[in-house]
């Protein structure tokens, strides 16, 4: 089985290839050479990789700074997933995507006075 875990150089896409079984054929890539915001990027990579799953664990995780550049927090969190589950869908291959706990609080539904990451990660 051919794995790309994009985030590969963050916290748990490190885990996720260090803790691989060994039969898993595991690659990671990640920013500067894999840009989930381009989909030409993305697709020209699948289609040369061709790997049966995609682990995202890529995300833009600067909380406090997505106020100050909330276009830049959407195409990481929004538009990046977009463009990896088109180019899975073309590739036939599946995609797993990995979020986080700042989108819902577990009190209110839906999320009370969302910031620019919320809004980045719900879309």
């Amino acid at each position: 089985m051919n794995v790309l875990i994009i985030g590969g150089k963050g916290q748990l896409g490190q885990t996720l290839s260090r803790t691989a079984p060994d039969h898993i054929d595991v690659k990671s890539l990640d920013l500067p050479e894999f840009d989930i915001t381009n989909l030409e990027n993305v697709a020209a990579v699948f289609g040369e990789e061709k790997p049966d799953v995609i682990i995202n664990a890529s995300a833009y995780t600067a909380v406090d700074k997505a106020e100050e550049e909330p276009e830049l927090a959407f195409a990481v969190n929004a538009t990046g997933p977009e463009n990896l589950a088109v180019a899975a869908k073309n590739t036939g291959s599946r995609l797993i995507h990995i979020s986080t706990d700042y989108i819902f609080d577990g009190t209110a539904c839906p999320p009370t006075n969302p910031t620019h990451f919320e809004e980045s990660k719900n879309k």
